[in-house]
């Protein structure tokens, strides 16, 4: 289906216009006007990616309310517009001719969302204490399994900020966006930390952040998110490790082998990335034992010779 010539000459004579803004009510936000911006190309990526029912040929993206994607429904006459919301469209406008009438060239404004409802952590099971990991002068973070179950989270809002940033031990800071994530993967049960995806990062509970966040002050970033896991959500965060330590031996690196040269790891409780090869999670031997007996369900660490 090609782009309807009303919505063409829409995104023409808007193209050049500097702070755009909506009037009017917007679903998930408090403030009016809203913030408008026309990225027809990111919008469409951003619907792409997104897990719900696209429709590329009848979907046609505009560009963002604030960090929602925005666009128009071709099969239909009146054309409506909508934002998409938690995986759910919205609708804006009944048609984009009344949108039209609602965009203004203003100042930005500062969008107010709707204030969340307080959300507790979730009800995790137990892990074993104390648990049984290896020792070592440091081990692999293995997130998301206890016993036969697990656990995997994925992310989409920040699908983005995971290449640019995550993968590469970057701090995020306020590029990260909110979101609520389904499990992925799992038995269904939750734990007190899990997997992103198939990725060696990890989803934590508030108590596991708070138990980490007083051994480590420092190369740490907790990015919150909502979890949903068969209809129980909880607040969990994403750990971010953002130190990075020269500490692999160059040539058994070359040879898809993790070895640690002498004296180079820290002795005190850390997590943190080899520098040598930043996409992997590493804790201190001293972080593992002061964890050993917390009874945190779905945390592990497994010696370097396991990695693949």
């Amino acid at each position: 289906m090609p782009t309807p010539v009303a919505v063409t000459e829409f995104l023409a004579q808007f193209a050049r216009k500097k702070h755009l803004v909506l009037s009017g009510a917007v679903p998930t936000f408090e403030s009016d006007p809203t913030e408008l911006t026309l990225d027809a190309r990111g919008a469409a990526t951003t619907l792409a990616n997104e897990e719900w029912d696209c429709d590329e040929a009848k979907h046609v993206a505009l560009g963002f309310v604030v960090d929602l994607p925005l666009f128009v429904d071709a099969s239909k006459k009146a054309l409506p517009v909508y934002v998409l919301a938690d995986g759910a469209p919205e609708r804006v406008a009944a048609s984009l001719a009344a949108f039209v009438k609602r965009v203004k060239t203003e100042p930005r404004p500062k969008p107010t969302k709707k204030p969340l409802p307080p959300l507790e952590g979730p009800t995790t099971i137990p892990g074993k204490v104390p648990a049984a990991w290896p020792t070592g002068e440091a081990l692999i973070f293995r997130p998301g399994s206890e016993g036969a179950d697990f656990l995997r989270f994925d992310v989409r809002a920040n699908r983005d900020v995971y290449y640019s940033h995550i993968r590469e031990g970057r701090a995020v800071g306020v590029k990260w966006k909110h979101e609520t994530v389904k499990y992925d993967r799992g038995t269904g049960k939750w734990l007190d930390v899990s997997q992103l995806d198939m990725t060696p990062y990890g989803f934590v509970t508030a108590r596991v952040k708070d138990s980490i966040e007083n051994l480590q002050k420092k190369g740490l970033e907790f990015l919150p998110l909502v979890g949903d896991v068969e209809g129980k959500k909880g607040q969990i965060f994403l750990m971010n490790v953002t130190l990075q330590v020269p500490c692999l031996d160059a040539d058994e690196l070359a040879e898809q082998r993790l070895v640690l040269r002498s004296g180079s790891v820290p002795t005190e409780p850390c997590f943190f990335r080899p520098t040598e090869h930043v996409d992997v999670v590493l804790a201190t031997g001293a972080m593992v034992e002061a964890l050993r007996s917390c009874g945190y369900s779905g945390l592990s660490f497994v010696p370097l010779e396991k990695w693949t």
